[in-house]
């Protein structure tokens, strides 16, 4: 509570705040995770995602004369959109850079061993598809009413395409890639810029992969599934 400008913790805090995380009650029993988090937030001064509470408070997909489980559930989808979106934008971020050691690499594809001119091909066509998808993605998740079926489908996508990636760039063939592109690329640090092209590459495909199961998760209660 406020008291006197400041917060105070209720001193049964910490008790309902266990009782709600571990609320089984089969008639009542529901997902308090971030009535708890906002809670917390409030009491050590953290900031707050404002979008996220703010399209909470106007959505017309919550009923909230349902019950405290319906509620929850309507609650932590538009929780988890805005965690994909969160996600989404912090892999972009890292974008440009990977993209311009990508091309300068890909433009000294004569340098490569003939076996891996058409590994680098299908990584290249790979990582723009994961790329593209991503844009989609992002779009899809702020439209007022995002598409189930739609979002499904495109982190199907990314499943493929990160799989691509990991199989053909980060297996086996990682060590030969990395000497590989030190050539390519041409540089005095060609080995330490091709091992961390490698890394990153290994590093933000499975950040993908992981967007890619997360959009599929998100479709399908929505799908019915």
């Amino acid at each position: 509570p406020l008291i006197d400008g400041e917060f105070n913790i209720s001193p049964d805090w910490p008790v309902v705040r266990e009782k709600l995380l571990n609320d089984n009650d089969p008639k009542r029993g529901a997902d308090w995770s971030f009535w708890v988090e906002w809670y917390d937030k409030i009491l050590r001064g953290d900031p707050q995602d404002w979008d996220m509470l703010y399209e909470i408070a106007v959505s017309q997909d919550i009923d909230w004369e349902a019950t405290s489980r319906e509620v929850n559930a309507a609650i932590a989808r538009i929780v988890e959109k805005h965690r994909l979106l969160r996600e989404i934008a912090h892999l972009k971020a890292q974008r440009h850079q990977l993209v311009s050691l990508t091309a300068s690499a890909e433009m000294r594809s004569h340098n490569m061993p003939p076996e891996l001119v058409d590994d680098e091909a299908w990584v290249t066509q790979s990582i723009q598809i994961i790329w593209d998808t991503m844009d989609e993605a992002e779009e899809e998740l702020r439209e007022e009413k995002p598409e189930p079926s739609r979002l499904k489908y495109l982190g199907e996508v990314l499943l493929k395409a990160t799989a691509e990636v990991i199989i053909r760039y980060c297996g086996p063939k990682a060590d030969i890639m990395v000497t590989a592109f030190a050539k390519a690329i041409g540089t005095t640090a060609g080995v330490a810029a091709a091992g961390w092209l490698v890394t990153q590459l290994a590093t933000q495909a499975e950040a993908a992969r992981k967007i890619g199961n997360g959009l599929v998760e998100f479709a399908k209660p929505l799908l019915g599934g």
